[in-house]
């Protein structure tokens, strides 16, 4: 705690003490003795006047700062620019406390985040960086004494603020040790009583207002500093009495560091963090026998592993002796909860435990999620079915302390949340949270997590040894180092009756769902290649094609990577997305070759013979289905068009454009392939599609599209013979969200100043009418960017595609800053907004709020409704009868470039008689997400049908999100999850050789007893919203 002689940050309030007070008061009372030591070591205020930017003359004790802002706090933020002037006058009180100031030395101190210039009386008086200003007014204070006071704040990365000022008295010095000892007494017994909700009760009260009562001021005023000093040492002895509070609390004492990926820093300077800490970190284990540390992410345990051995293996000894706690490690990194798929957050637990344990022969169970911006309401189901207990966070909690957080399933983990994950260790601050934690939750037991982080850290020696020195401290709690998960257990034996919140812990830091459309788009593009990677890999065994498991693993890992929270989150710098790009390269390159390479053993084996070029379409999806194809022609030159041809004959329409080969297979089986012939025909194949000026429909939509605007101002519903859109409102709208007058950082929107659309079409052109498929584009400008929206209706399909090309060349300069949004006015009446989740869904409240989703949201009245797809964006929000996804936005900081330059990503409007559920709206996202994959070959025999499935689930609302090789040898696994709600009896259909089937965890670890497999099926319950994962055994 700073000096007491210290000085408040606000206007110039001298305050006399002298006998005029008792005068007035008679004798003094508790409060009045407590006001009189307070005027000691608070004898002036600052009045403060401010402002951002560099502000020529700002220094000159004349300058007119009148119209500037003012504040009267004891620190305060200034905002994102990188200077502030700060500006104050002080003049010198004759006496404090009833003691003279004149011939005081003054001292002035201050801090800025990050740097400043102190300027006195218009002179330039020092230089200095964070805590550091200090400048003597006088040597020899003359009351009345003015002082004209000037600071420049310079923080050119982050927000700036002014984080403390103070004055120093000399005078003062021969009884300010004694009364500052007393109040941080007093103040630290007033804080254990608030913390502890006895602020109120009788018996604290008295001691507080006798301890008050004993201090002697009248022997101040009398100038007998000895009996005022011998008073306060008296009073101190009666605060004491307190500290009773804490006899039966506990306080586990948890050290981490918190080490960001790549955030304001590029990846080698990580990997040096790691290295620098971890060591450190074993040092202390040598020094203190005593001293435990927890560290979480796996990453951060292989990047040691691999650029530090020596240390690592310091780190493997340390475990064996109970001081390196690895059971915080259970994700690869600590990552976005809400934007990664239920699959992906299932492999970064997957591959985070089983090299921990392999490495350390400890499985992790806590969940360490400190600083990760929110937390969907599925993630206590993948928790519990991954073999993890608890789970411990910061940002975004319930208001209840420690808690059963609960999935829609039903599934619990005990969740811890309670102030900050880079705790410094204080005597008193530590007591009163103990004390706060204790009054919350009726449990005396409290963990507190200290350690430097973000730039990692972790904790110093000075910490530990505070901690040793309260393990022995009377009349205090009993503190202990601790790992973490020793802290959930005890508290799990103290009490099990704890609050449940069945509910997503959001929103917060809503521009991270949209900031760095690149990261977005390259998690997406990974997590929808990895999925058909494997699972064609594990079919294309029965081919003798060599599984490439430690492949998968490096590609999981490395998406896992890139769901960092700062990462995902488009927090970093520009620089640190270098790194990510070239991991999501490496993993596409992977996959794409897994998959050539697995397809091109199944295709060995197709019997493709048939008339015209075969083309075999694979189905990834546990589901029949029809959708779009499109595949290098295989004709060179000749007509524009073709004809499709299927296994029982039918022919449908294909088009060739710019050398590519377009049409719409039917049927093509669950995650299974069928054999399509394709040959050229002269005149098109008769067809759904038309296409005339600014009209486009198909079998199943009428779409007109204003010719000004190049919006879609009409679609007509052919099948429910109904209009989709509001009267007068558009589709695939684009607009202009002005942010002002800072503009946003990469975490946060600002408030939003205005709204534009983009209504004016450079041109609208009919691109594509048909057979197979029918488009037209319509091209904008706005200030510097250009876009181009194409629309597209297919035959066959029912959905409408909407491809954004945005070379987005907006960037924050200083002005407000705008966002880009795409809004679909329709129809729908009092509807309800349903968002896709990581394995499941939930409904939240029509009011235009910023939400994340992912691969759909969807809004639906009582009979009808409409789905928004989309293949890489996460921002959104719905508004009545308004849908939007954001699609770009700027920063000013920590990349002020974020998303400039070429940007693509599709979105589709999906509208559907009934609500999501019994349109399929699930199933509909995962079909535009992983299109079907087209291979054209050569006809030849195979002991392969043309058309086959390997998987397949009878039941509608189940989807499978994994079906691949296990980890541990030539099983396979499966993966499902319920969609609906609804509690049902599955039909698994495993066309692959397989003696039984058994269910596991997500580690992949039987449970249960095998189920029977008969006529290659097996059947079995599946609970709402559970996720299921079963082992066929070969």
């Amino acid at each position: 705690m700073r000096s007491r002689l210290l000085v408040s940050l606000v206007m110039v309030i001298v305050l006399f003490i002298g006998s005029a007070v008792y005068a007035a008061v008679g004798t003094p009372t508790a409060q009045t003795r407590l006001d009189i030591l307070n005027s000691i070591v608070h004898p002036v205020k600052f009045h403060w006047r401010y402002k951002t930017g560099d502000t020529p003359g700002a220094e000159s004790p004349t300058f007119n700062d009148s119209s500037w802002k003012s504040r009267d706090d004891d620190w305060f933020d200034w905002g994102e620019d990188g200077f502030c002037w700060i500006r104050t006058s002080i003049k010198i009180p004759a006496m404090v406390g009833g003691m003279s100031i004149s011939g005081s030395r003054i001292t002035f101190k201050c801090g800025i985040d990050d740097d400043g210039i102190i300027y006195v009386n218009g002179k330039e008086a020092q230089k200095f960086h964070w805590d550091q200003g200090s400048v003597v007014l006088a040597q020899s204070a003359k009351p009345g004494e003015t002082f004209s006071i000037a600071i420049k704040g310079i923080n050119t990365m982050a927000s700036g603020r002014l984080m403390f000022a103070e004055l120093e008295f000399s005078n003062l010095s021969s009884v300010m040790g004694e009364v500052n000892t007393f109040l941080t007494a007093y103040d630290r017994a007033k804080g254990l009583c608030n913390a502890a909700g006895k602020v109120k009760s009788t018996p604290y009260v008295e001691i507080m207002t006798q301890a008050a009562e004993q201090v002697d001021t009248d022997a101040l005023l009398a100038g007998n500093k000895d009996a005022f000093i011998t008073s306060l040492k008296k009073s101190e002895d009666n605060i004491k009495r307190v500290d009773e509070l804490l006899k039966d609390v506990t306080v586990y004492m948890v050290a981490h560091a918190h080490i960001d990926m790549n955030w304001l820093w590029e990846w080698p300077e990580t990997i040096s963090i790691f290295k620098h800490d971890f060591a450190t970190m074993t040092n202390f284990m040598e020094q203190y026998p005593g001293f435990i540390f927890s560290q979480s992410q796996a990453q951060a345990y292989l990047s040691t592993q691999e650029n530090a051995p020596e240390t690592f293996a310091k780190m493997k000894e340390m475990a064996k002796r109970g001081q390196w706690d690895p059971s915080t490690a259970t994700c690869w990194v600590e990552g976005d909860l809400n934007m990664p798929s239920g699959e992906a957050i299932a492999r970064s637990i997957l591959y985070a435990k089983r090299y921990i344990m392999s490495e350390f022969g400890i499985e992790p169970t806590v969940c360490w999620e400190p600083d990760t911006f929110g937390h969907a309401w599925t993630i206590p189901q993948i928790l519990v079915k991954s073999g993890v207990k608890y789970y411990y966070f910061m940002r975004q909690g319930p208001g209840q302390p420690l808690f059963w957080w609960q999935a829609p399933d039903g599934s619990k983990v005990l969740a811890y949340n309670f102030y900050e994950y880079w705790g410094r260790v204080s005597e008193n601050q530590t007591a009163e949270r103990a004390l706060e934690f204790a009054s919350k939750t009726g449990v005396p037991a409290y963990m507190h997590i200290y350690g430097v982080g973000d730039h990692g850290g972790g904790p110093s020696k000075q910490m530990i040894d505070t901690i040793i020195d309260l393990e022995h401290k009377d009349n205090y709690a009993n503190v202990k180092f601790s790992k973490a998960s020793d802290y959930f257990e005890s508290a799990l034996k103290l009490k099990q009756d704890y609050p449940v919140v069945n509910a997503e812990l959001n929103p917060i830091f809503q521009g991270c769902y949209t900031s760095h459309a690149d990261v977005k788009r390259w998690n997406r593009e990974c997590e929808n290649i990895l999925a058909p990677a494997e699972t064609f890999a594990a079919i294309a065994t029965n081919c003798k094609f060599a599984y490439p498991t430690r492949d998968f693993v490096n590609s999981w890992r490395k998406t896992c990577f890139n769901q960092f929270h700062d990462l995902m989150d488009g927090t970093a710098i520009h620089s640190s997305y270098v790194y990510s790009g070239k991991l999501h390269d490496e993993v596409m390159a992977q996959a794409k070759q897994t998959i050539d390479a697995s397809l091109s053993a199944l295709d060995k084996q197709i019997k493709t013979i048939g008339k015209g070029v075969p083309v075999v379409v694979f189905n990834r999806l546990s589901w029949p289905r029809t959708d779009t194809v499109s595949v290098a022609s295989p004709f060179s030159g000749g007509s524009e068009y073709a004809k499709v041809v299927d296994d029982a004959g039918k022919s449908y329409p294909a088009q060739i454009i710019n050398g590519k080969l377009y049409f719409t297979a039917r049927n093509v089986p669950a995650t299974g392939y069928r054999v399509f012939w394709v040959s050229q025909v002269n005149a098109p194949v008769t067809a759904a599609i038309r296409a005339d000026g600014t009209m486009l429909e198909n079998q199943f939509f009428r779409i007109q599209i204003n010719p000004t605007s190049g919006a879609i101002s009409s679609i007509y519903d052919k099948l429910n013979q109904r209009e989709v859109l509001a009267p007068g409102g558009s589709a695939s709208l684009l607009q202009i969200l002005t942010e002002g007058p800072e503009g946003g950082n990469a975490w946060n929107f600002t408030q939003i100043q205005k709204t534009e659309d983009i209504n004016k079409a450079a041109g609208v052109t009919l691109l594509d009418k048909g057979p197979a498929r029918a488009s037209i584009t319509a091209e904008y400008t706005y200030d510097k960017s250009k876009f181009q929206q194409e629309i597209t209706l297919w035959d066959g399909v029912p959905r409408i595609d909407i491809h954004l090309k945005a070379d987005w060349q907006e960037q924050w300069d200083h002005n407000p800053t705008p966002i880009l949004k795409v809004a679909f006015q329709t129809a729908v009446k009092n509807g309800r907004a349903f968002f896709e989740i990581p394995f499941g869904s939930i409904e939240r409240p029509a009011n235009g709020a910023e939400v994340v989703a992912q691969k759909w949201i969807d809004l639906s009245g009582s009979n009808y409704g409409v789905s928004l797809l989309n293949d890489c964006k996460y921002g959104f929000d719905i508004n009545n009868n308004v849908m939007r996804a954001t699609l770009l936005r700027c920063s000013n900081r920590p990349d002020r470039i974020l998303d400039k330059g070429m940007n693509e990503m599709t979105y589709s409007i999906y509208p559907h008689k009934g609500d999501w559920k019994s349109a399929g709206t699930v199933r509909k996202g995962y079909e535009l997400n992983e299109p079907l994959i087209a291979r054209v070959e050569t006809p030849h025999t195979g002991s392969l049908s043309s058309s086959r499935s390997y998987i397949s689930i009878s039941q509608p609302n189940l989807v499978v999100t994994a079906f691949k090789q296990a980890e541990d040898d030539n099983s396979l696994i499966l993966r499902f999850y319920e969609t609906e709600g609804k509690a049902c009896n599955a039909t698994v259909t495993v066309n692959m050789p397989a003696k039984a089937v058994v269910e596991t965890d997500m580690l992949e670890r039987p449970i249960g007893k095998p189920l029977q497999l008969r006529n290659k099926t097996f059947n079995t319950a599946v609970g709402k919203y559970e996720i299921k994962t079963y082992k066929l055994i070969r």
